[in-house]
């Protein structure tokens, strides 16, 4: 099934708002190592933020938000740091060559902010999809949840394929410490709870296929924190997550 299926399935018809960032100067030369007549290849181009100069990273984030329906869509990233190591030829950028604003759970939270330019129906998130896992390790935890309880599972099926509780191990595999998807949609919920109204927390996390063979598509499925969990020891601010569950893998 195409994602436009899925979007039918899950019942999420309203305007998707397509956002596209890119760490460099497009107009002066946007693939590292090629430079033409007045171009500037990416690894070569710099700028100024006060008094200290950075380098373009030619990191990338292509995202989406439908405010209607409630649903954030992580599509294509390349990492500062991955961007940067590739464009500068180095195996490893130094963290204090990166721009600040770099994380993908913050310009995620920029482009859902602003396709809400009152402010209100902040807290109406139901879904984070993440399309087509190219990582090897969200593919390895995709596999890992898979091969759980001794039922291994020989290929994803397609849609609807597979929807595990996010306190099974499965779930909790899917969004752990070891997922580079699940992180940055933690910290999108944790770190603007009073934004959003409360907090809100992956309960249910659902992965397919969208043809035999392909790459994995995940959908992170959204909701209000239980009651007890709304007040917490930071009082509903900050940075901690509204809910906690300890499995073992």
């Amino acid at each position: 099934m195409t994602l436009e299926g899925v979007l039918e399935g899950l019942s999420i018809e309203g305007h998707n708002e397509c956002f596209w960032f890119q760490h460099n100067r497009g107009e002066k030369g946007r693939f590292p190592g090629k430079s033409a007549e007045g171009w500037v290849p990416v690894e070569e181009q710099t700028y100024k933020v006060g008094d200290k100069t950075y380098r373009n990273t030619y990191a990338k984030a292509i995202m989406a938000s439908n405010a209607d329906d409630g649903v954030v869509f992580f599509i294509d990233r390349r990492s500062a740091v991955s961007g940067a190591a590739g464009a500068w030829g180095v195996k490893t950028a130094p963290v204090d060559q990166l721009p600040e604003l770099r994380q993908m759970s913050e310009l995620a939270w920029g482009m859902w902010r602003h396709v809400h330019p009152s402010g209100a129906s902040l807290g109406n998130i139901k879904y984070i999809i993440v399309n087509q896992v190219v990582n090897a390790e969200t593919q390895g935890l995709i596999a890992e949840a898979l091969n759980v309880g001794g039922n291994p599972v020989a290929a994803l099926p397609k849609w609807p394929g597979m929807t595990w509780d996010i306190e099974s191990p499965q779930g909790a595999a899917l969004l752990g410490a070891g997922s580079a998807n699940g992180i940055p949609i933690g910290y999108f919920l944790s770190q603007h709870k009073a934004q959003l109204g409360g907090n809100k927390y992956v309960y249910q996390a659902q992965i397919y296929v969208e043809s035999e063979g392909g790459f994995p598509y995940m959908v992170y499925r959204v909701k209000d924190a239980p009651k007890e969990a709304q007040k917490g020891s930071d009082g509903g601010e900050g940075t901690k997550m509204g809910k906690r569950v300890k499995v073992k893998l």
